[in-house]
Order: C-alpha cells, then sequence, then structure tokens
C-alpha cells in the first residue's frame, strides 16, 4: 500500500492494524495535509455485518465534534472495492504505549481521565455509545492533548442492533457486567470502561485478569479489583473512592453520567493541586470491604448512638455556642518586637474560626477594641452577641513559639478547654487548623464535607520561609497606616517577601501578600516605576489563586489588581469571593462596598453594612463606612445623625465625614466647626471665605504639580474647581489626572462635588474611557 495513491490519498507509511482495521499515514494533495486512512481488514470484506460496523463508526464519529474526538472527514471506497475512512494524523502515542512506558502521575492520569470524561459526554449527549474504550483506543498528542478513537463499535441508544442477544463485542478485560453478559447496554458502560482504564494508569496493570477471557469475564462478574492504593501509595484514597465508584458493578451505583465522572476527577485534581489529601486510611478502605466486620461495628455503633443520644436527651440541656469572639492574644515574651506576631496570630486564627459556616465570628478589627479593656467576659460578649469567647498568649524564643489557648462559655462564665502548644514557626499555619478543628469538636459544631476537606489539610513550611513572611507582613502592615512613609514601607517589606518566595515558590501566602501589599501601593501613591509594580501585583496575585483557589487573600489581592486595571466587573466579583471565604475580612468589605459605590448601587451598599451591623453591633469601622456610604448617596441628614450616634457609641469618633456632609449641603459654618474642633484650620467660616479658601487650594496645588513636573496633584484641583462650580477647568484638570493617576479618577462616580458635571459630554467622555456604567446615577434625583 505504500505509495499508493487512493482517490486524493498518498500513501506514505503504516501506523497500526487491528482486528477490524489497518490504519495508514496518508498525504492529502486536495486540502495539502496529512491524514490517518483507515481500512476494513481484508479478510473482513466480504463480511456484510463488519462492513455495516465500519460505516457505522463513520458515521458516529462524523457526527460528533468534540476537541477530544477523534472525527471523520471522509468515507470511501478504493478502486478494489476496500472501505476507508479518512481521519485527522496525530503525532503522538496511544495510551497503551504511554502505560507501557512506565508509572502515568496521578495528576496526568486525572487529566487524561477528565478529557475521555468530556469526550463520552459529548457522545453520550449524541445518543452514542462507544462500547470499546480502551488504552489502544486513546491516542495522546506530544501536549498532552487526548483523541478517543474508534467508535466502531459504537451505536445509537435507540438503534437496531447489529448483534444477537447474548452476544457481545468489545475489548473483554474493559467491559462492563451488563457488557459482558450480552445485556442492554447504556453510557454507564463506558463509565465502566473509563474506570478500568483509570484503574490501569494508576496501578500499572487491568482491574480484572485472567487466563482467558471466560476467567476474565468471571473475575469482572464476581470479584472486587485490589485496591489501587495497595498497590501505590502515593494515589489519595479520594481518587480510589472515585475509580471504585465507576467500576461498581450495579450500574445504579455507578456514576450516571460521564459528565458526573469528569466532575469528581476534575475535583480530585483540583485537590491533590492544592496539596489536599482526601479520604480515610487503607486498612479503614480494607476493612469497609469486609461485610461480617462492618456489620458487626454498625451494631455496636447503633449501641453507641441510642447511649449518646439518651444521654444528651436527659442529661445537659445547655445552650449550643453558635458564635465566638477571639480577644487579641497578650504578647507574654517581654519583646515588643513581638506585637505583631500576637496581632496576626490573633487575626488568622479569627479566618481560620470564620471558615467554618456553623459559626459566627466577629472580626478582629472589633476584637481589638477591647484590648487592654477591663471589662469582664460575659459584658464583652453580651456587648457582641457571641455565646464564647478564645484568648491566649503567645511567646517566641527564636524559631519556637509558645502559644496557649483557652475557649471560655460567655455566660455564665466558665472555662470550657485550654492547652499550651510549643511549635516551630512554620507551623503556625497547621496549628491553627489544629485549634479550629479543638475549637470546633468543643463547642460540638458541624462541619460540611468541604469543611472537612480544607481542615484536612496539612501544609508544612519552613521556620525561615514563614520568618521572611512574617517580617514582610510586619513591614507591609505599616502601608495601611496614614502618616507612615508608604514607599518606605514597600522597600522593606518587598525583598522579605521576595526571600520566601525564592525559598518556597509554592507559599501562596506570601504571593498574595506581596500583591495587595503592591496594589495597595499603588493606588494611592504614584512612582516612576508604577506599571512594574502594578504587573507585578498582577503575576503575584494570579500565582497566588493558582497554588491555593480558597485562599481569602489571593481573592482580596485579585479584586485590588483588577480595581487597578479598571476592570470593576472582575474587581466585584473577586472581593465578594474573598467575604464568601472569609467574611471578617474588614478591608474587603469596604472595598466590595467601593465597587458598589462606583457603579451608584448606593442601597445595595448601605444594605450591606446595615447586615455587617447586625453580626457585629459594635464595629467601629462599620458604623463609619456606613456614615460614608449615607454621604455618598447625598442622604446628608442621615449621615450626619449616624455620625452623632457615633459619637455616642464611641467615645474619641472621628467625625469628620460630617463636616464634609455640612458642606456639601452648603452649610459652611456647621462644617468649619467640626474641623475647629480637630485642630484644624480649615481657612474659611463663611460662603464667601469657603470660596476664597478653595481658589488657594487650588492655586497651592497646581505650584506643586509644577515644582514636581507632574500632575501628581490634578485630580485635587479638579475636585475644587467642581465644588466651585466652575466646569470647563475642572474637566481639563481631569483629563491631566487620567493621564497622570487613572485609578483617583474611580471616585468621580461618587464625589458630590462632580455633581454639577454630569450632563457636560466632556465628563461622560471621561466616564466612558474609564469604564464607568454610566453618569446618570439613581442618585442625581436627589440633588
Amino acid at each position: 500500500m505504500i505509495g499508493r495513491k487512493i482517490q486524493h490519498y498518498e500513501i506514505v507509511s503504516k501506523i497500526g492494524e487491528g482486528g477490524m482495521g489497518v490504519v495508514y499515514k496518508a498525504h492529502d494533495s486536495k486540502l495539502d495535509r496529512d491524514v490517518a486512512l483507515k481500512f476494513l481488514s481484508p479478510h473482513l470484506g466480504a463480511d456484510e455485518s463488519a462492513k455495516q460496523r465500519f460505516i457505522a463508526e463513520a458515521k458516529a464519529a462524523s457526527a460528533l465534534e468534540h476537541p477530544h474526538i477523534c472525527t471523520v472527514y471522509d468515507i470511501g471506497q478504493s478502486e478494489d472495492g476496500q472501505l476507508y475512512m479518512a481521519m485527522p494524523y496525530y503525532e503522538g502515542e496511544s495510551l497503551r504505549e504511554r502505560i507501557a512506558r512506565g508509572d502515568v502521575a496521578v495528576l496526568e492520569a486525572l487529566d487524561i481521565g477528565v478529557q475521555l470524561s468530556g469526550a463520552l459526554s459529548a457522545a453520550h449527549d449524541k445518543g452514542i455509545v462507544h462500547r470499546d474504550v480502551k488504552p489502544g483506543n486513546v491516542m495522546i498528542t506530544p501536549d498532552g492533548q487526548v483523541r478517543l478513537m474508534d467508535f466502531g463499535l459504537a451505536r445509537r441508544e435507540d438503534s437496531t442492533r447489529m448483534t444477537k442477544t447474548g452476544t457481545t463485542l468489545g475489548t473483554v478485560a474493559y467491559m462492563s457486567p451488563e457488557q459482558a453478559e450480552g445485556r442492554d447496554v447504556d453510557g454507564r458502560a463506558d463509565v465502566w470502561a473509563l474506570g478500568a482504564v483509570l484503574y490501569e494508569m494508576l496501578a500499572g496493570k487491568k482491574p480484572f485478569r485472567g487466563d482467558a477471557e471466560p476467567a476474565i469475564v468471571n473475575s469482572i462478574l464476581t470479584t472486587e479489583p485490589e485496591p489501587v492504593t495497595a498497590i501505590r501509595r502515593e494515589v489519595p484514597l479520594g481518587i480510589e473512592d472515585v475509580v471504585d465508584r465507576a467500576l461498581a458493578k450495579d450500574a445504579g451505583k455507578r456514576y450516571q453520567t460521564a459528565a458526573e465522572l469528569g466532575e469528581a476527577l476534575s475535583e480530585q485534581s483540583d485537590l491533590l493541586k492544592a496539596g489536599v489529601r482526601t479520604g480515610g486510611s487503607v486498612a479503614w478502605k480494607r476493612f469497609r470491604r469486609n461485610r461480617r466486620a462492618v456489620t458487626g461495628v454498625v451494631m455496636l455503633v447503633s449501641a453507641l448512638i441510642a447511649t449518646v443520644s439518651i444521654t444528651l436527651f436527659f442529661g445537659s440541656r445547655e445552650e449550643r455556642i453558635d458564635s465566638i469572639l477571639v480577644l487579641p492574644f497578650d504578647n507574654v515574651s517581654g519583646d515588643k518586637e513581638q506585637d505583631f506576631l500576637c496581632e496576626m496570630w490573633t487575626t488568622e486564627l479569627t479566618s481560620e474560626l470564620n471558615h467554618v459556616g456553623a459559626i459566627r465570628v466577629v472580626s478582629h478589627r472589633t476584637a481589638k477594641t477591647y484590648q487592654d479593656s477591663d471589662k469582664s467576659l460575659p459584658v464583652i460578649a453580651g456587648e457582641q452577641g457571641v455565646k464564647a469567647v478564645v484568648l491566649g498568649s503567645v511567646s517566641r524564643t527564636g524559631d519556637k513559639v509558645q502559644v496557649t489557648v483557652k475557649l471560655f462559655r460567655a455566660n455564665p462564665e466558665e472555662q470550657l478547654w485550654g492547652d499550651t502548644y510549643d511549635r516551630g514557626v512554620g507551623d503556625l499555619i497547621n496549628l491553627r487548623r489544629e485549634l479550629t478543628r479543638t475549637i470546633v469538636d468543643e463547642i460540638s459544631a458541624k462541619l460540611s464535607q468541604e469543611e472537612e476537606r480544607a481542615f484536612s489539610v496539612e501544609r508544612p513550611v519552613d521556620d525561615e520561609v514563614y520568618t521572611e513572611f512574617l517580617l514582610g507582613e510586619q513591614f507591609a502592615s505599616q502601608m495601611y497606616v496614614l502618616g507612615q512613609d508608604w514607599n518606605k514601607a514597600r522597600e522593606a517589606a518587598v525583598p522579605h517577601f521576595d526571600r520566601a518566595i525564592a525559598m518556597d515558590s509554592t507559599f501562596a501566602p506570601a504571593w498574595a501578600k506581596l500583591a495587595s501589599m503592591l496594589a495597595w501601593y499603588c493606588r494611592w501613591w504614584h512612582s516612576d516605576d508604577r506599571d512594574e509594580l502594578i504587573t507585578r501585583a498582577r503575576v503575584a496575585a494570579n500565582r497566588a489563586v493558582e497554588l491555593d483557589p480558597d485562599l481569602p487573600e489571593a481573592h482580596r489581592a485579585l479584586s485590588e489588581v483588577a480595581y487597578l486595571d479598571l476592570d470593576m466587573d472582575r474587581a466585584g466579583w473577586e472581593a465578594e469571593r474573598a467575604l464568601e471565604l472569609d467574611p471578617t475580612l474588614e478591608h474587603m468589605s469596604s472595598h466590595a462596598n467601593g465597587v458598589l459605590v462606583w457603579e451608584g448601587r448606593f442601597d445595595e451598599g448601605i444594605a450591606m453594612f446595615r447586615q455587617i451591623l447586625e453580626r457585629e453591633p459594635v464595629a467601629e469601622w462599620a458604623h463609619d463606612g456606613l456614615v460614608w456610604l449615607l454621604a455618598m448617596a447625598r442622604r446628608y441628614d442621615e449621615a450626619i445623625a449616624k455620625n452623632e450616634e457615633n459619637k455616642a457609641l464611641f467615645p474619641g469618633y472621628n467625625d469628620i465625614r460630617a463636616a464634609w456632609c455640612y458642606e456639601w449641603k452648603g452649610e459652611y459654618e456647621e462644617a468649619a466647626l467640626i474641623y475647629r474642633a480637630h485642630d484644624e484650620d480649615p481657612g474659611f467660616s463663611d460662603a464667601a471665605s469657603w470660596h476664597t479658601a478653595k481658589i488657594g487650594a487650588i492655586s497651592k496645588d497646581s505650584t506643586y504639580c509644577v515644582d514636581k513636573g507632574e500632575n501628581v496633584r490634578a485630580y485635587q484641583i479638579a475636585v475644587a474647581y467642581a465644588g466651585l462650580g466652575y466646569a470647563d477647568p475642572s474637566i481639563d484638570w481631569l483629563e491631566l489626572a487620567l493621564e497622570a493617576l487613572p485609578v483617583e479618577l474611580l471616585t468621580i462616580n461618587t464625589d458630590p462635588e462632580f455633581d454639577v458635571l454630569r450632563s457636560d459630554p466632556r465628563f461622560q467622555a471621561i466616564l466612558k474611557r474609564l469604564g464607568i456604567p454610566s453618569g446618570d446615577l439613581a442618585v442625581l434625583d436627589k440633588r
């Protein structure tokens, strides 16, 4: 056949041969491409049923368009009467050859399984059952793409049989029990076959074996395969469970669709990439297979449950604990530099507990208001509406940390549990998970399956890596404090994060914190390397999510980077995801709210903060945020009233937002009184002097821009001109600000000064350039 030309195909070489046909590589001269030509084997040329199956294969494959299915380009007949079909030609190897080369990596096997599940799902959606899924019918290209081939035994579920009832077609080792017995089959037979292929990839051998076909069939019908984990220890038990379910002898107990199997494999792949190993022990797996042992244990457990239930019903009827506050841990090391470690430990333990959906946890920012408080635990708990309080201490010496933790029922005050732990610095992450799990057990809270998986993760971190991370965090935290030299903080923090990442490039928290810090810096600080820093932040945020998709700080970082990119849809979505994972991320609450305000969705923002206050009634930051939201919604009188309420709640409350409201209302005398109460000289006391003060501020900021040689104060000048009612110069400066620091302009949708500009076409053009949904906000009806 080599060198022979059939129609417009020139045979180049032989690829392989099977029971039904021979496959050659050929060149399609009409379309100038290489193809694979499959010919029906000569000895089957006179077999009418074989011809029908060959044609059925071509029809089945040609009806399917899927990236992981080898489709059919053409079907024809040579001059000497040989049937052939033309298919894509793929470089690579068959899965059978890949398995023969040696162990298939677990993630590689899962990836192949996911791709094959997708291919089978597409076929099943068309009513086509493959019926011969096996490694020899799977092609793998050099870039890891899988192609399911050879639909020679495929048939539509509603089609007429080509074989008599009681006869079988296919490769016995991969046949489902119903197929082996010659019964009707549906897509679940392909699910079984894929389960057998998965087993072979992971274990290196077929699940059902025998000296001859009858022995293999008997094994399929009557025996269970050896557990994959008994053959290959590194395979997680969660993956073994998926394979076992795919190989359930009762079709009703298998995955009911290939898509369902694919989802299970994808989930296991994601967990494995995240370092999660699911399932119980191998010993338990084997024990579970012993029916007599299981029956005995079930009877024993039933008796125990009955006993415990009676004890619980007639015993203690104390109120269930469903809410907790973690008070700031004490630094007992005597080293003031360790204050930050205590602060971070308390924050992270609060965040860890907040991953438990059955418990309401008060944010650390609120809990911190009780630091050094002389209030009793019942009083603190009563103010925050919680039923339990966690407190403790931290002491560090070198790389060793001693943590003492105590859990108290709040009312009546009663210590429920306490312990002291001596750990390495790098083990603090695992200790937080361990403590969270202990606290959950002590208060009898129930974990979801997803939470169980999350708390089963162990993430060892080298002491030196975590120390560098802590130092980076310590310097980065200074960036969130007003009055700090942010550039100095950035320059101090970055090298520590970089060293942590260099020592362990898989440590997601370091990537996430680096990204967040750089994004925050670029949002508020103008520098020559700003674009480079944003790129670094973007890369770091994406890497953090790739390493740990469930890390709240990673999604926080992505949200902040998206904000800099002016991608508000992404910023809002990532902020919501971060808050789903950890509602105590106060910064994300404010950030998510900022996105709502940017879109003019003030009522939603206000409702969001009212919900936070229902959860944390004495959270000063949330009360303050509500004042700002009411002001942005132009509900000035409500904002001022809320401001007065906050002053009564929190001694020393900074009520400067009320001064802004009075300014926007044109009540300059009242505004000036508040500024002076804060030891600030506003430079005005009435409308006339306010006008003069604004002009003076414009002059001062303009001089600053000239001296610096860049428009770093352009936005502030635009605000001042707009406040004075001068539209044209305000928009001129906004256009300059757009070039200098565009992210600053995202507040033009909230600053009330700009209300006078909204109908101006130039202002609308700026909104459009920024991607702001609309300048026609609902709030404008209230002007």
